[in-house]
């Protein structure tokens, strides 16, 4: 069987929330860089109860300034079917 990742949301959103912080954004900023209608889309990732769409996270790797995948936190990998 082939084993798989899985995200950690819990986490992921974790680590969005400390990268925020780390560079001093306000989640305004967060919302306004990716280009949101409100903050609410950014509160639930850093909450871990959703996770940035591609094109978001193309967005927010670039702005902390890091390869995409370091945006996620991982769990162990998995049995797949």
């Amino acid at each position: 069987m082939k084993k798989i990742p899985t995200i950690n949301m819990k986490k992921t959103g974790e680590r969005l929330t400390q990268l925020r912080e780390e560079h001093g954004y306000s989640v305004n900023y967060i919302r306004d860089a990716v280009g949101l209608q409100s903050t609410q889309s950014v509160y639930k990732w850093e909450r871990g109860e959703n996770l940035p769409t591609i094109d978001n996270a193309v967005i927010l790797a670039e702005i902390y300034g890091i390869p995409l995948d370091d945006l996620f936190v991982r769990d162990e990998l998995k049995e797949a079917g």
